[in-house]
């Protein structure tokens, strides 16, 4: 009988080792299981109340719109249903078809200012190389008038030409 490790004295391995190596495992197992159906449960969980509410978020950004052309004299516009954008600028932007005026789209998009970011509402006519700042929504006359200041000439130039561009891409996806 040796009692060095490593060494056999009948010729058996000792397994009482490797089953409490087992259980350790089974066990860290569950956990780890437990962990990931949680996760599944989590994001599950968050992606039905996205597509719950994007129902409501389309009304809401419609409600704005429809407020900034009354706020600005176009009161007498119809605004119908949003087309749906499949592209990079879904996440900040929101297309509608209007009629009753010379422009047949109003867009809001947010736009990131030294405010922070502000939705801003474009009128766009499609016979158009550029469309048409409208407002800001959203903010007191006073940071209106300031960002209108220090950003005419930047950043609402650079979305007034580049929003024709997109504009043709949400007219193809039209949402019925």
């Amino acid at each position: 009988m040796s009692d060095m490790p490593g060494e056999e004295t009948d010729g058996s391995a000792d397994w009482s080792g490797t089953s409490d190596m087992l259980l350790v495992y089974k066990k860290q197992f569950i956990q780890f299981g437990i962990f990931i159906a949680f996760l599944v449960v989590l994001f599950a969980v968050t992606a039905v109340f996205a597509a719950l509410s994007s129902s409501s978020m389309s009304r809401g950004l419609g409600d704005c719109v429809r407020a900034a052309l009354d706020g600005n004299g176009y009161e007498d516009v119809v605004l119908e249903a949003p087309y749906e954008i499949n592209g990079p600028f879904s996440v900040t932007a929101s297309v509608y078809a209007i009629s009753g005026s010379r422009y047949s789209h109003a867009v809001i998009i947010r736009l990131t200012t030294m405010a922070g970011p502000v939705p801003a509402v474009f009128l766009y006519d499609g016979s158009s190389a550029r469309a048409d700042f409208l407002c800001y929504l959203s903010l007191s006359r006073r940071v209106e008038r300031m960002l209108l200041d220090s950003t005419r000439h930047s950043l609402i130039e650079y979305w007034a030409l580049r929003l024709p561009e997109m504009i043709p891409v949400a007219e193809e996806e039209v949402v019925q």
